[in-house]
């Protein structure tokens, strides 16, 4: 006799039947562990009622855990799905190099902003504004390097503060921290270590 086709009526039938075997012993297993609990109850408590309303209430306290482990679950694969994710990318390094931010989530990052770098005493590069990025963009942030005495430092002859800062970024190996927002306004951190033009991530967390 040959097999039954996938979507054969009688296939169907046979599936429908595993389930409802498989949630009738679900249910029957339900019901032994609820009488094996009131019955364990019903030596501490002073009668079967108190052993029922109390096994009744551990009950409902299990399903009501459970519940929120799951919708909690569920609204993390949500996020995951739909929250935007940075990368820092460096397609050369010294004057002519750059740093780019892209973003490679599925949804919009906003208010993205570098965390000022010590590059060393009083040396810092600093992101001048914020960006915002949308699902699969780069954009390259506005740098410059400052000094908490002087100011805005200025560049090597030839070249723009953006320019020098790119030079510290990509030859002095720091670490960068990306702040950013969800369309929803959640805040995550992301970090990455510098190795000339390879960022290396360290951590993305909520913040």
């Amino acid at each position: 006799m040959g097999s039954i086709p996938i979507g054969h009526p009688n296939k169907r039938i046979r599936v429908a039947g595993r389930w409802s075997l498989v949630w009738a012993l679900t249910y029957l297993g339900a019901t032994v562990l609820f009488v094996a609990v009131v019955r364990l109850l019903v030596t501490w408590t002073p009668s079967t009622s108190d052993a029922i309303y109390l096994a009744t209430g551990l009950v409902i306290l299990c399903y009501t855990i459970e519940t929120w482990r799951l919708r909690k679950e569920s609204q993390l694969q949500t996020e995951l799905q739909n929250r935007p994710f940075l990368v820092v990318e460096c397609p050369g390094a010294g004057l002519n190099g750059e740093v780019l931010i892209r973003n490679v989530g599925r949804g919009i990052a906003i208010n993205v902003s570098m965390v000022t770098v010590e590059i060393e005493d009083d040396v810092r590069v600093q992101h001048l504004g914020l960006m915002h990025l949308r699902p699969g963009e780069a954009g390259a942030p506005r740098l410059a390097v400052v000094s908490e005495q002087f100011g805005v430092i200025p560049p090597l002859a030839g070249a723009t503060t953006h320019q020098q800062a790119v030079l510290l970024l990509t030859t002095r190996d720091p670490v960068l921290h990306l702040d950013y927002e969800s369309n929803v306004r959640q805040r995550y951190r992301a970090s990455f270590a510098l190795d000339g033009i390879t960022a290396r991530l360290q951590g993305d967390s909520k913040q």
